[in-house]
């Protein structure tokens, strides 16, 4: 199994190079979060002869700061889509995310901090297959934990620029698939 191991390396990597301070996550309030970036799904072209496992991937969130860097978080997630190819077949798979949780936001001194992510995801994948001029389109959905981590950087007393690493799994036809994304975006405090 691969692991996106070295995508949380490459988040931490990159945010390392920004220069801005952090978002304060200490005062209680509403938050608002919109975020791009690319997604890579483990494991889903083994075997396939034409496959590109990597697609975009957009976020946002509504979010309730309680205070002293925990923070309740509704999110929306778009995985972005998996395309493969063979024997004159084409398939795409494409998991789309409504969920829930926690994010905690530890300072790491100074003025930049961590976020830690933790909730809890309705993911449906959605599969498509076309060949020999018939397409076939299905669906499943499936609950599974989601997680991730980022750093946050202030750019304005009210909002912040954050990189986040995401990961979750998802379910079809009994099989599960692994998935994950890496974010950039825009964080705004009310």
């Amino acid at each position: 199994m691969k692991t996106s191991g070295k995508w949380a390396v490459l988040a931490l990597a990159l945010s390392g190079l920004a220069a801005a301070p952090a978002f304060a996550q200490s005062s209680a309030g509403l938050r608002l979060g919109l975020a791009a970036g690319v997604s890579k799904y483990q494991d889903g072209c083994d075997g396939v002869a034409t496959c590109d496992d990597s697609g975009r991937a957009l976020r946002g969130s509504l979010a309730y700061a309680l205070g002293n860097g925990l923070v309740i978080e509704g999110f929306a997630m778009d995985f972005g889509t998996l395309k493969g190819s063979d024997f004159g077949i084409t398939a795409e798979i494409g998991v789309r995310s409504v969920g829930a949780g926690v994010a905690f936001h530890l300072p790491l001194g100074g003025p930049v901090e961590m976020v830690l992510r933790l909730g809890v995801a309705n993911q449906k994948l959605t599969a498509t297959g076309s060949g020999f001029g018939v397409t076939v389109s299905d669906s499943e959905s499936s609950t599974a934990a989601i997680y991730g981590a980022g750093l946050a950087f202030r750019v304005a007393p009210s909002a912040a620029i954050e990189l986040a690493w995401h990961r979750s799994s998802a379910k079809y036809a009994g099989e599960k698939g692994n998935f994950s994304a890496i974010t950039a975006g825009l964080n705004l405090a009310f």
